[in-house]
């Protein structure tokens, strides 16, 4: 199996030399997860000295096939399944219960400096549906003598030990690309490897929270913490319907939805911000192919129903109306797909925070709001390789 520095299990550059490995058979359990490092894999410019480009690291983790089976009968998922007729609730809870789930990322230190992390790319084994598995994890299977009556999450991460413009942080070898150099003084720039430890950082995750509606300010909903189980009390400081700017989407063949919702709310006792997502349950509509025969239709005016007048429904946006100084923000989604609307706004003095509707092309009556908590689910981990 060759490994590449830059390139994941995908096709590699053709000018690319495969690392060599360096075996360390580390094995550990984060949580109640089994993990393994078999290998680290190093990418070296053969020159003299011989100079370490970086490092590729395989973490790989064990899944028993009952719990596999156990997560595909509950949720009654199978290869060619879809999600399209389950809650935003359960898909959540499906991503949570997912036993292929890894939600981390990796760190490693090098001599004790902290490598820059270039990419992360990820496989996997189901041991139900065999007949699904690709030759990539297959050859990663017989290299590294993974049983195939478990299920195996392979995580490939690249390393990079200078940036072109960081040569003092690139590493010396001797000719093995493994052992340090000799007579190499270790306070130099250039310093043989002495030890290598990873770092496992759990990402946050989205939790499911309650649903609500509302229409005026003044309004409370009280909901619970799924972690802590304290209870929290949003309150409703603004709602107004509000229209971006056709100008906003930079596109002469589309017309795009400009209506939405703007929520301005407070949460007591407060929560972080990138704990806290407060969204719509509905998607956006689809943008639409812009008319060039007659009759033609203004974008501007364009809804469901046509073309209507009544501006004066809805409040004309720049960059988010009420929001002030407080918000900035940005517009996501492929140019067929529904688009989304995302607002960022760092905590003003008096705890306001703004949460925007998806975006429709005539404005919505009654917007279902969700909670999602977003926290990490695992402590940090370190493991000492070398």
């Amino acid at each position: 199996m060759n490994v590449y520095l830059n390139s994941g299990f995908w096709k590699h550059p053709a000018h690319e030399k495969p690392c060599q490995e360096l075996s360390v058979n580390k094995s550990f359990y984060w949580d109640s997860e089994e993990w393994m490092i078999p290998s680290v894999y190093t990418s070296c410019h053969y020159g003299q000295p011989l100079t370490l480009n970086g490092i590729v690291i395989d973490f790989i983790k064990k899944i028993p096939a009952a719990v596999i089976r156990q997560f595909i009968t509950k949720w009654n998922l199978h290869p060619d399944s879809d999600c399209d007729h389950l809650s935003d609730k359960n898909k959540l809870i499906i991503e949570l219960e997912n036993p292929f789930t890894t939600a981390f990322t990796p760190q490693a230190a090098l001599n004790g400096l902290n490598l820059p992390h270039s990419r992360l790319s990820t496989i996997v084994y189901n041991p139900v549906y065999p007949e699904s598995n690709n030759r990539f994890i297959m050859e990663a299977l017989t290299h590294y003598h993974l049983d195939p009556a478990y299920g195996w999450v392979i995580c490939r991460s690249s390393f990079l030990c200078h940036k072109n413009d960081a040569p003092e942080h690139a590493h010396t070898f001797d000719q093995t690309g493994m052992m340090p150099a000799a007579g190499t003084d270790p306070s130099a720039a250039g310093s043989p490897v002495t030890s290598l430890s990873i770092y496992l950082k759990p990402d946050k995750q989205a939790l499911p929270g309650i649903h609500f509606h509302t229409k005026s300010p003044g309004s409370r909903i009280t909901f619970s913490h799924p972690l802590t189980g304290i209870q929290h009390t949003l309150t409703v400081q603004e709602y107004s319907k509000q229209r971006m700017e056709r100008t906003a989407f930079h596109s002469p063949e589309k017309i795009y939805p400009c209506c939405f919702t703007l929520l301005g709310y407070t949460i007591h006792p407060a929560l972080s911000p990138d704990c806290f997502t407060l969204a719509d349950c509905a998607e956006s509509d689809s943008p639409r192919t812009l008319q060039t025969t007659p009759p033609y239709i203004d974008p501007d005016k364009y809804t469901d129903s046509g073309i209507i007048g009544g501006a004066d429904e809805y409040t004309h946006s720049g960059i988010i109306g009420g929001a002030g100084e407080y918000t900035h923000s940005g517009i996501i989604g492929g140019a067929d797909g529904p688009t989304a609307l995302f607002l960022s706004n760092p905590a003003s003095p008096d705890g306001l925070h703004y949460a925007a509707s998806s975006l429709h092309f005539k404005p919505k009556d009654n917007v279902e709001w969700k909670i999602i908590f977003n926290e990490c689910l695992k402590s940090e981990i370190r493991a000492d390789l070398i």
